[in-house]
C-alpha cells in the first residue's frame, strides 16, 4: 500500500487481505525442545548460509541445541551449508522436504524460527510460527516487518549482519520467560491478523462494500 501511494496510486478504495493461517497450526500444543527451525526451501536468497555464519560465532550457547533446516532446493548451496555446519561443529539436521504433519510436530517442538533471507514478501512460516506461539528471528525485508513487532512478537535482524544475528538469537536463547512472551504475544498477533474466519470476514466485507457501491453509482 505504501509503494502504491509512493507511486502516485489513490489507494483510497484499497483493501489489505493477508493471507490466512490453517486452523492446525493454532491448535498446536507447544512442546519445546533446544530447537532452533528454519523452514525454507535450500536456496541463497533464503540465507541459510547466513544465518549459520552467524550460528558458527556462539557455538557455546548452541551447544544444546539442534538447527534444523526442511525443505529441499540447490544442491550445491546444501553442500556448502553442510560442509560449514560439520567445519564449525554445529549439529545441523537437513530433513529434506516433510509431510504438513511433521511440519506441525517440528512448530511444537521448535524454540525458535528464525528465517534471515535477502528477499521476502509475506512469509507465511513467520505467520505460521506465530500461530503455534513460535518467537521469530526474521530479516527486516520486504514485509516482514508488518508481521513482527521488533521486541514483542520476535527480532527484525540485518541478513547481511551475522553479528547482529548472533546477539539476537543468544538473547532469546538465554532467557526461556522472553522466549514464552514473545510466542504469546505473537499468537496474539496471528489470531487477530491470520486466522481463517477474520480472512473471510474481510473478504466478504470487501464483496458487500462494492456491491452497495455498485448499487449507489447505478441509482
Amino acid at each position: 500500500m505504501e509503494e502504491l501511494k509512493s507511486k502516485g496510486f489513490d489507494t483510497s478504495k484499497a483493501v489489505v487481505i493477508e493471507n490466512p493461517v490453517s486452523e492446525e497450526f493454532f491448535n498446536v500444543e507447544k512442546r519445546e525442545e533446544p530447537v532452533i527451525l528454519y523452514p525454507a526451501t535450500l536456496i541463497p536468497r533464503k540465507n541459510q548460509l547466513g544465518f549459520l555464519r552467524a550460528a558458527s560465532t556462539i557455538k557455546e550457547e548452541l551447544r544444546d541445541y539442534k538447527i534444523i533446516f526442511t525443505a529441499s532446493g540447490d544442491k550445491s548451496y546444501e553442500m556448502e551449508l553442510r560442509k560449514l555446519a560439520e567445519k564449525s561443529n554445529l549439529n545441523v539436521e537437513f530433513t529434506g522436504k516433510v509431510s504438513y504433519e511433521k511440519m506441525l510436530e517440528l512448530y511444537s517442538k521448535a524454540s525458535i524460527v528464525a528465517l534471515t533471507s535477502f528477499e521476502e514478501t509475506f512469509g507465511m512460516v513467520i505467520a505460521e510460527a506465530m500461530a503455534t506461539g513460535t518467537p521469530v528471528i526474521a530479516s527486516r525485508v520486504g514485509g516482514i516487518p508488518y508481521m513482527i513487532e521488533d521486541g514483542e512478537t520476535g527480532f527484525l535482524v540485518d541478513p547481511n549482519n551475522p553479528k547482529d544475528i548472533a546477539e539476537k538469537l543468544v538473547t532469546l536463547l538465554s532467557d526461556k520467560h522472553l522466549r514464552s512472551k514473545m510466542g504469546r504475544e505473537g499468537k496474539k498477533v496471528a489470531e487477530e491478523r491470520w486466522k481463517d474466519e477474520v480472512i473471510a470476514r474481510k473478504l466478504l466485507e470487501m464483496y458487500f462494500s462494492a456491491i452497495e457501491q455498485d448499487k449507489n453509482t447505478k441509482r
